[in-house]
């Protein structure tokens, strides 16, 4: 820094500007109801429902949280973990459903609340069933019915553990559940859960080989046919077609397993069509194979276009919203700027005092700039010299085939180099730092993976110096880096928040963590972020994800 930029700053103090932001920005009022996004939820009809409902609901989340309206949270929570778990990011699903769960556990207990913490332990019951980890199912279940007041509530739960024990193959126990869930609900005449427990006994029986099995099923078949209840029906003619296979009466199991097919494509949904077409194959129909592969094939391509559709439109909404915002800020303190205050009689003082701590901050940005430049010159050195030498090896040695393997090796030896050189390389900060961070997520962004980012237009990067700018892309770009290395995170979820002075990034992944022994990396990011007078806190355990805390 130059002298005559200590004298500008030291003879600034004799007046001290204080721009105060008094406006607000107003947020944009959804134009349509809670109900209509729910129902998007129930019942996506494009790729691009479950995004532009996620984005209402997220936005009514912070307007809640910050009301301290938290029954309100809870249930636009409740949504946002059903649009999770509805494009396959059960880890996603999972978390919000526990916060749901420990913002309930705030609440004074009333019907309200009691129903709701039913209803998202059933909903994470189920997010274990589909992880396979049934001792956890089971354990949440069971929770859930010592929770339950409401009879209908408590025959459900009945049934789901009555299923959790029929996937484990705990037969009798899986008896017993249905068999009290079934005399439940018909002490309480409720009929659908009547026709649920009896088909989930009759299977049960029928697997048993035990007497009973085809009069339940029929007789569960004929309740919803009556209520007209067409995934009952379905369900019911799937569980006689496996019955009568096992008895081997072939004709009764091809009819009902013809009519799993008639309703599945009445309804045209892919997901029913792709079990009944399951069901033929299980029976041993090879002739649908091909369909089903089809049909598998058809929903693959589905849920991947609506996570790239969700992903693309959560980024381009937040994007818009961060112009919006920024366009009204520059509004707001072209208006705001109203006071400003001399203080002569510190001048002294506070000048000595400003000044000491200027020439004690510049001598530290100076190592650490020679940092950044070794780095850079290193960097430089291992793409000039290095990797061009590796690859002009590689280009010799292609000219035999006995060097194939040896190719192999060294080309992997050149991916590295350049890796390597890539990371230390210099950051051209010349465009906007907020798209230049966005494009840096981004390119973590994968079909495996799906980056997140929060809060970014929210910083005032413009008063942050070209040093910590440098520093926080080079911490963020090493934190990615041991996350596609060893994580096998399939969500990454960065927030950034401003605190008076200081700036709050948090970087979360649901991985397979690690126990905190740090290695060079992480060492290097403890270093970097130390160099300009921030924190960092690292919390991780095998199998919880890893977490990263930057105060800079």
């Amino acid at each position: 820094m130059k002298s005559t930029k200590t004298s500008f700053l030291f003879f600034y103090l004799i007046i001290a500007c204080f721009i105060l932001f008094n406006g607000h920005v107003n947020a944009q009022k959804p134009l349509d109801s809670i109900k209509y996004y729910s129902d998007i939820v129930r019942n996506p009809k494009n790729s691009n429902d479950l995004a532009r409902a996620y984005n209402f609901f997220i936005k009514k989340r912070e307007k809640h949280a910050d009301k301290g309206e938290t029954s309100n949270e809870i249930y636009t929570i409740q949504f946002l973990a059903d649009i999770q778990k509805r494009l396959g990011y059960i880890g996603e699903s999972e978390r919000l459903n526990i916060q749901c769960l420990e913002l309930l556990d705030l609440l004074k207990v009333d019907e309200w609340s009691t129903d709701s913490k039913v209803k998202t332990i059933n909903d994470l019951g189920k997010i274990y069933r589909q992880k396979k980890d049934y001792k956890e199912a089971l354990k949440i279940y069971r929770n859930g019915l010592k929770l339950a007041k409401k009879k209908r509530d408590i025959n459900i739960i009945l049934n789901n553990i009555g299923y959790v024990f029929l996937k484990e193959n705990e037969l009798q126990k899986a008896l017993e559940y249905f068999d009290s869930a079934y005399k439940k609900a018909l002490k309480n005449k409720d009929t659908l859960n009547v026709a649920r427990s009896l088909d989930n006994l009759g299977f049960t029986k029928s697997k048993m080989k035990i007497d009973g099995a085809e009069k339940d099923l029929i007789e569960a078949l004929k309740i919803r046919e009556k209520e007209n209840y067409s995934l009952g029906i379905a369900h019911s003619c799937e569980n006689l077609a496996r019955h009568f296979h096992s008895i081997k009466d072939s004709v009764k199991a091809l009819f009902y397993s013809d009519r799993v097919i008639y309703l599945a494509k009445e309804t045209n949904n892919l997901e029913q069509i792709e079990s009944a077409l399951r069901l033929k194959i299980d029976l041993g129909d090879d002739l649908v194979i091909r369909d089903y592969i089809n049909i598998r094939d058809s929903l693959d391509d589905k849920k991947e276009a609506d996570r790239i559709s969700f992903n693309h439109y959560v980024y381009q909404y937040d994007k818009k919203e961060k112009e919006l915002q920024r366009s009204k800020l520059e509004n707001e303190r072209q208006k705001n700027i109203k006071l400003i205050y001399l203080f002569s009689g510190l001048l002294v003082l506070l000048g000595s005092i400003f000044l000491y701590f200027i020439l004690k901050s510049r001598h530290k940005k100076d190592k650490l700039q020679q940092v950044f430049n070794t780095e850079s010159r290193i960097s430089k050195k291992v793409h000039d010299e290095v990797a061009n030498d590796v690859f002009q090896i590689m280009t010799t040695l292609q000219s035999t085939k006995q060097n194939e393997a040896l190719i192999d090796d060294i080309e992997q030896i050149y991916v590295k180099t350049r890796d390597i050189s890539k990371e230390h390389s210099v950051i051209d900060l010349e465009g906007n730092f907020e798209d230049i961070l966005n494009d840096l997520i981004l390119s973590y962004n994968t079909v495996e993976t799906n980056t997140i980012a929060k809060g970014i237009s929210k910083v005032n990067w413009d008063a942050v110096s070209e040093l910590k700018r440098v520093t926080i892309y080079k911490v963020l770009q090493e934190l990615f880096i041991n996350m596609k290395k060893h994580s096998q995170a399939s969500i990454v979820v960065l927030t950034f928040e401003t605190n008076r002075k200081k700036m709050l990034i948090n970087y979360s992944d649901n991985g397979i963590g690690c126990d905190l022994k740090k290695g060079t990396g992480l060492l290097n990011v403890e270093n970097r972020i130390a160099s300009i007078n921030g924190t960092i806190t690292f919390d991780s355990e095998i199998n919880k994800g890893f977490k990263v805390k930057l105060r800079v």
